[in-house]
């Protein structure tokens, strides 16, 4: 035995110490799993132990650490489920939206007059000819997120802030005004995003990697991309279809080359060294406008910045919550309620100060890999589903591109479209008005994502 053993280290060497490294890890990882380990067993279920040491030491976590405070969410305990406040509502219960919206048609059949031929004859022509109420241009609170609010350590640095007076989009008419078609957002599965795609930077990059959507959408990300070069002819990311391998692409050449049902836009950590929230937000602004002219029947999901740790937050004059606090609040500006819409994850992530969790960052600025599904599932809590006769946006479709289900010539199986998604049609909200965000927020700097 001996004999062999010896005969097999002298041939191969390389193999045998593959294989001793293999046997420690995984002894390592069985030691760990009761202690420093045991959230990523509970988070992830039955993984490799090879896996869950590597995502240890990922998350600088090893096996003779002390194991890490959990909470409800960290150990995979049910969440609680988003109320009116949060705008996250249930696939389980459409019924809602659809009695208020027949509640809605027969108000507006009694309005309609004679000549329409769906007036209630029983009611007097002075009745039938009272115009309709007005149509509301504030966007309701179910269809977006909140701004998550964050503690000012009073260290932010205000060469990179806007004055708090500062306003923002005011927009009466065109693609970021209100006009009175809102929708809901509401929890969906995993299938809804099998024709979307995640724009972002190194914490997108961690979402597809560690937060179990590798093979649910497509991504395009790059770790130090930012909102300045996201359409720049020369600025190269790593485009991964959806279970496929990955290839280099720009943004403005997939764009027009495979359509998508829904895009959303995860940047912002990377400009808060860059002057100021309102040129933060123009250059928003012309990014948003340029994937709808690219894209116009994709509903658009403006991401808030995620937020960093306390330790940053309060020592950072450039990387704190106060710039991104009132960054957010500047891009959620943006949203209509129509094809566009902000979403803010830091509800799910942040603590009674609005900073990052402490046990759920490793650098601060960064989730650990444990800690991405929790992104992954305040995605699934915030979506909306568009009826497929309303259409998510005006426009035509333009030259050159791929409708929904074709493959251009030329073009390989990885760059195909992804199938259009019918999920259950949901009717638009027509809820009170919500309050209008704060105008007047915050700012970036060098590229740390």
């Amino acid at each position: 035995m001996m004999t062999v053993l010896k005969r097999i280290m002298q041939r191969a060497p390389l193999l045998v110490l593959i294989l001793l490294i293999w046997l420690v890890l995984t002894v390592l990882a069985l030691i760990g799993r009761g202690r420093a380990y045991r959230d990523y067993s509970t988070q992830h279920g039955r993984i490799p132990a090879l896996s869950i040491v590597m995502r240890g030491i990922h998350d600088h976590i090893y096996p003779w650490s002390e194991a890490p405070g959990r909470t409800a969410a960290d150990a995979g305990g049910k969440e609680p489920e988003g109320g009116a406040e949060d705008g996250a509502g249930t696939a389980d219960a459409p019924g809602t939206d659809t009695q208020d919206t027949a509640d809605a048609q027969k108000a507006a059949d009694n309005t309609k007059t004679e000549d329409g031929g769906s007036g209630n004859p029983s009611e007097s022509p002075e009745s039938q000819a009272r115009p309709a109420a007005p149509v509301s241009l504030t966007i309701p609170d179910s269809s977006c997120s909140k701004v998550v609010e964050a503690k000012d350590y009073g260290v932010a640095d205000k060469t990179y802030l806007s004055p708090d007076d500062t306003v923002y989009n005011t927009d009466k008419e065109g693609l970021f005004a209100p006009d009175g078609t809102y929708y809901s957002l509401q929890e969906v599965d995993d299938s809804y995003f099998a024709d979307a795609l995640m724009i972002g930077d190194s914490r997108t990059v961690g979402l597809y990697e560690y937060g179990d959507m590798a093979n649910v959408t497509s991504f395009l990300a790059r770790e130090s991309s930012t909102i300045y070069d996201l359409f720049d002819d020369d600025e190269k990311m790593e485009y991964t279809p959806r279970g496929k391998k990955s290839s280099e692409r720009t943004l403005k050449d997939l764009l027009k080359k495979a359509k998508f049902s829904k895009i959303y836009i995860s940047v912002g950590v990377n400009e808060l060294g860059v002057p100021d929230t309102k040129d933060y937000y123009n250059e928003f602004r012309e990014v948003i406008k340029k994937i709808n002219k690219l894209q116009p029947d994709a509903v658009i999901y403006i991401q808030g910045i995620m937020h960093v740790s306390q330790k940053m937050s309060s020592s950072d004059p450039v990387y704190n919550n106060k710039a991104i606090v009132q960054r957010n609040k500047a891009i959620s500006t943006l949203a209509n309620g129509r094809n566009i819409f902000y979403i803010d994850m830091n509800a799910d992530l942040c603590d009674e100060n609005g900073d990052l969790r402490q046990e759920l960052t490793g650098d601060g600025i960064h989730l650990k890999a444990s800690a991405c599904e929790l992104w992954h599932k305040f995605l699934r809590k915030n979506a909306v589903v568009i009826p497929a006769a309303a259409g998510a946006a005006p426009g035509e479709t333009p030259e050159g591109q791929t409708p929904a289900g074709e493959t251009p010539a030329g073009q390989t199986p990885a760059e195909e479209a992804p199938a259009e998604q019918k999920p259950a049609e949901q009717t638009p909200a027509q809820e009170a008005p919500a309050e209008e965000a704060p105008a007047g927020q915050k700012t970036e700097r060098e590229s740390h994502a």
